[in-house]
């Protein structure tokens, strides 16, 4: 038998093992649908090479069949780039691309025969969303990982091997021409497990460094709240501090907590205690900047830290965060809504002597000041 065979076998087995471990992945990596739609992709590849195994006698079939296979192992692949990264690229756009594709090379393999057109046309679609998956993951991924850039290079040396495999194939023109078919076999059939094997490992590389980032998160993230929790604070503030210090902007920390939250939770139950958390930090969060810092210290304590232009700009803030939480009106299972305040300290950060934990036993200090004039207020340190 032909070494072509044995590859081609190596391929199938491997495309199996591969859907496997990426439906695996999928069942217990939460369900992602990028995750799906690469399984899909590997599932296609089986088949397609489990074709090119079992060749229909008639040469037009096999050749349309395994043309549209591979464009749709292309097209799924790209697809789940898209879904995993979000890019702005439409999915009717990807499926009619590769439509069209299948339909060319139906032409010239079926109604006007062009021997070149027709082995060449499904490689060049290859070959640019090849690119395209390359352009995905490193445009629409900031910071992107080294498993990202890994498969992105991996995608674009593919991308220059299928290329030149086209290229070969073309140049045979109307007929066939065994000197340049030759060439594209040997370029084909070389890149091809180098370049299915290493791209799939990069993705498989990809997944778990997604879920290693996802653990990440999740071990500095409010379970309950989905702010920062104390360790998590600590790591962003001193990150933003060091980052905020060379822009010689004003810094400050607002330590603010719930008024008698015991006696809601005794009241109502810690279920709706749960909620006016809930709905308190949503209301924080939707009047601070993206780029502030929230967390949650533990119980109804928590800390936000803030640059601004100037001490007013920053004082502003405080009080807006009042006035939100005092206007607030949490809806709860039973009876009628129930209204909260909250009491805030707020405390300069000096860029000569920058400290975290200075700042919030500063700010700790202002908000035990406001509790003892009455909270509901804002208290700065200074």
């Amino acid at each position: 038998m032909s070494p072509f065979f044995y590859i081609i076998v190596s391929l199938f087995f491997t495309n199996i093992i591969l859907s496997i471990i990426f439906f695996t992945a999928w069942w217990t990596m939460g369900r992602e649908r990028h995750t799906l739609l690469w399984t899909a992709t590997f599932v296609i590849g089986a088949f397609q090479w489990l074709l090119n195994i079992f060749k229909p006698g008639d040469h037009s079939v096999y050749w349309m069949l395994a043309c549209s296979l591979s464009v749709g192992t292309v097209v799924f692949g790209t697809l789940g780039h898209v879904a995993r990264t979000g890019a702005q690229l439409s999915w009717k756009l990807l499926v009619s691309s590769g439509l069209v594709a299948i339909a060319l090379t139906y032409y010239f393999t079926v109604i006007d025969y062009h021997r070149g057109l027709s082995t060449s046309l499904y490689i060049f679609h290859t070959v640019f969303y090849l690119f395209a998956c390359s352009f995905i993951l490193i445009k629409y991924r900031k910071p992107y990982s080294f498993a990202e850039i890994g498969a992105a290079v991996m995608y674009v040396l593919f991308a220059i091997a299928q290329a030149a495999a086209a290229v070969a194939a073309l140049m045979q023109g109307a007929e066939y021409n065994k000197y340049y078919f030759d060439i594209y076999l040997v370029i084909n059939f070389i890149s091809l497990p180098t370049g299915y094997i290493g791209m799939s490992l990069f993705i498989v590389f990809v997944l778990a460094s997604d879920m290693a980032e996802k653990m990440r998160i999740q071990a500095i993230t409010d379970s309950l709240t989905g702010v920062l929790n104390r360790r998590g604070f600590y790591q962003s503030a001193n990150q933003q501090l060091n980052e905020v210090i060379k822009k010689n902007q004003y810094m400050c920390l607002i330590y603010w907590d719930i008024d008698k939250f015991k006696v809601i939770n005794d009241t109502y139950g810690h279920a709706t205690g749960d909620t006016v958390l809930v709905e308190t930090v949503k209301a924080v969060a939707a009047n601070i900047k993206s780029t502030d810092v929230i967390g949650r210290l533990g119980g109804e304590e928590f800390v936000i830290l803030l640059s601004r232009t100037n001490k007013a700009d920053a004082d502003m803030v405080a009080e807006r965060l009042r006035q939100a939480i005092a206007e607030l009106s949490i809806n709860i299972t039973s009876g009628e809504p129930i209204q909260v305040t909250a009491s805030f300290g707020v405390a300069k950060i000096n860029q000569d002597d920058a400290s975290i934990e200075v700042a919030i036993n500063s700010a700790d200090n202002a908000l035990y000041k406001a509790k003892q004039s009455g909270r509901n207020m804002v208290i700065n340190a200074e």
